[in-house]
């Protein structure tokens, strides 16, 4: 039995019947019926859809699924040089064709029993054919998820795996077909080429018997039986192969041989790499050409083109590719760098920048991974490749190496980029904050210039009375002049005028005096706010509305920002620093200063009110003191004991009594008990 292009005992193409078939069936089965011809009409049937073929097609199911559980699966998951396409394909195509015959047998069968009068008589066959087809079917999808698609340019091509071996020429050997694989023909063929070049002669007893073949030899032999399904047939040997049926052994080779081989190998694997190389590359290939960016790029001292790099050999060109398109990714970004908005799209930048390294890296580790497959295909010639290892390791680091360089000159660009705008932002704020100051300062200085209407109306007055005071003044002065000749004492009268207006002159001061404390007070609110504004003006804050703690910028640096400071700056930093906090504490000793104040004025007046005279009061519970102008307290009126409210309060509720001197002594209403919503 062949694993493909099986002959089925002549039953290889079933084909459905033509018109003119069912017709002539439709004839000898009304024949038969009409002469009442029974067992002529089965015997028909049985002729017209024979038992033997659903048993050869059972068969080969049975010996297939049997060569997919043993073999094929496991080439699902597979790390040899080979990828199996022709083999895979072929037998796909070969579960096609079955299951395409059994179709056009079912229908055959379908089209037969139209024409019977006893339906059921063709309806166990169509059951059998429905079954196996399904069986098929299942078999088929499996077989479909495990074959890859075909790329010659890969190291999975068949051909390229008999061109090397063809170079190195190993011996192949086995010592026995296993059992499940010698029902296959095309297997048993290539084993028949063994036995032909292997001596017959039996190796000592108790050891089974070897058979081996050069490399070349098999494949002249299977090529002589010509080129149809070679690569099938070449596919099967690396199939026993993988399988560990077929052993792969590299001969003694001296020095010479060994030389010849390598460049053999050299000159085999160059187109191939290199195209190995230009097919993981294709894709950023077609972006560099599609950004219509002509660029030259200087390497070891030559400006060479994409083209130029591009017909290099394989070494030069996997180096020279990659420092090329590192140049054209810097050069494809530093537009949006240098544009307005580069602080805002500085992470996209980045971001973008790191994935296209990415996929680059992930390029190498591709050609990586491929020549580590080329490496275990050629071994052991494996030293071939370590220039292209090296490369690669080179070229890694490279790539890391120009990412983090870029990637931190984005990063200086943009602080660089964000310091300009602060600054730009603080002298536009500085300039629109003096602005501001100046024009205040001119309004203010033209209302201070100009004379309050009040102050002018004053004026007014004091002028006509002391025009008017001063005619009197004069006329006294007139009158005591006339009586100086007469012997009269004025003196008397003098006193009286000078104690009359010195009690007078007091009353204006003070009135002067209420006048002045009056726009004081009036203008102290304003010039308070107005010098606490200009003190702190230099204080970058913002407005505390819900009065929470708000420390302005200047004195809350974060850490970050701290680190990047010089010793010198630092150091001016600390002086204002404690700069600050020396005028907060004076501030703060203040408010005690005057808190204390307070605090004892009102526990004097609460000592005086309750008739306390002690100076330190002790709870009568806790023996805690107890601070009459905070801590919520009871006092009894008969004892006079001092309580903590909360130390008293449940025995109060229970008992109604002072505890020391157990006299009933509360009245609900009475204002002791302090109410929950005061007590909060």
């Amino acid at each position: 039995m062949r694993l493909i292009n099986y002959s089925f005992k002549g039953y290889r193409d079933i084909n459905g019947f033509s018109k003119e078939e069912i017709l002539e069936v439709r004839r000898k089965i009304s024949d038969f019926r009409k002469n009442n011809q029974g067992e002529e009409l089965g015997e028909y049937l049985r002729e017209l859809f024979p038992k033997k073929i659903l048993e050869i097609y059972s068969s080969y199911f049975n010996k297939i699924q049997g060569f997919w559980d043993d073999y094929l699966k496991n080439l699902e998951v597979n790390s040899s040089e080979v990828e199996f396409y022709n083999l895979k394909s072929q037998l796909f195509n070969e579960l096609n064709h079955i299951i395409n015959n059994l179709y056009n047998y079912q229908l055959n069968c379908q089209n037969s029993k139209r024409f019977l009068k006893n339906k059921t008589i063709l309806d166990q066959k169509i059951s059998e054919i429905n079954s196996l087809s399904q069986n098929y079917k299942d078999l088929r999808g499996k077989l479909k998820k495990i074959i890859p698609e075909k790329n010659p340019e890969l190291i999975e091509d068949i051909k390229f795996w008999v061109k090397i071996n063809k170079i190195k020429n190993p011996k192949i050997s086995f010592t026995q077909i296993p059992e499940a694989l010698k029902k296959w023909e095309e297997i048993n063929e290539i084993a028949h080429y063994f036995t032909l070049e292997s001596s017959e002669k039996k190796r000592k007893r108790n050891k089974e018997e070897s058979f081996h073949i050069l490399f070349k030899d098999l494949h002249q032999r299977l090529k002589q039986k010509g080129e149809e399904n070679l690569d099938f047939r070449m596919e099967l040997i690396a199939f026993l192969s993988e399988s560990q049926i077929f052993h792969f052994e590299d001969e003694f080779k001296n020095i010479l041989e060994r030389q010849k081989i390598q460049e053999n190998l050299k000159i085999a694997l160059k187109s191939f790499i290199k195209k190995i190389i230009l097919g993981e590359f294709e894709q950023i290939i077609q972006t560099i050409r599609g950004s219509e960016r002509a660029l030259t790029v200087d390497i070891n001292a030559e400006q060479k083109s994409l083209e130029d790099i591009l017909e290099e050999s394989p070494q030069a060109l996997l180096s020279d590719f990659i420092t090329y398109y590192i140049t054209f990714l810097e050069e494809i970004y530093s537009p949006d760098i240098s544009s307005e908005d580069t602080i805002f799209n500085y992470k996209e930048v980045k971001n973008e920048f790191s994935e296209d390294f990415k996929n680059v890296q992930k390029s190498i580790e591709n050609i990586d991974q491929k020549f580590l497959e080329i490496s275990n295909l050629i071994s052991p010639y494996g030293e071939i490749l370590d220039e292209f290892f090296e490369i690669l390791s080179n070229l890694n680091d490279e790539i890391i190496r120009r990412k983090e360089e870029y990637i931190f000159f984005l990063k200086t660009l943009k602080e660089e980029n964000l310091r300009d705008e602060i600054r730009s932002y603080i002298s536009n704020k500085i300039s629109e904050v003096n602005s501001l100051i100046d024009e205040y300062q001119d309004k203010a200085a033209k209302i201070i210039n100009e004379e309050f209407p009040q102050l002018t109306q004053i004026r007014e007055i004091f002028k006509d009375y002391k025009s008017k005071i001063q005619v009197i003044k004069e006329e006294i002065h007139q009158k005591l002049n006339t009586l100086e000749d007469e012997d009269i004492d004025i003196y008397h009268n003098i006193r009286q005028w000078e104690e009359n207006f010195n009690k007078k002159t007091k009353e204006l001061n003070y009135l002067i005096s209420i006048l002045l404390n009056k726009i004081v007070k009036n203008f102290k609110t304003l010039i308070d706010e107005e010098t606490s504004f200009f003190n702190e003006i230099s204080e970058i804050s913002v407005k505390n509305e819900d009065r929470k703690p708000n420390i302005p910028l200047n004195y809350s640096l974060s850490e970050s920002l701290i680190q990047t400071l010089t010793e010198k700056e630092l150091k001016e930093r600390i002086a204002e620093v404690k700069s600050k906090i020396n005028k907060i504490s004076k501030e703060k000793e203040l408010y005690k200063e005057n808190l204390v104040l307070l605090e004892e004025t009102l526990e004097k007046r609460i000592k005086i009110r309750e008739g306390i005279s002690v100076s330190t009061v002790q709870c009568n519970i806790c023996r805690e003191e107890i601070d009459l102008t905070e801590d919520k307290y009871i006092k009894c009126p008969f004892c006079q004991a001092v309580y903590h409210y909360l130390c008293v309060a449940f025995w109060l509720e229970k008992y109604n009594s002072c505890p020391s001197c157990q006299n009933q002594f509360l009245d609900p209403n009475n204002g002791l008990f302090e109410t929950q919503e005061e007590f909060k």
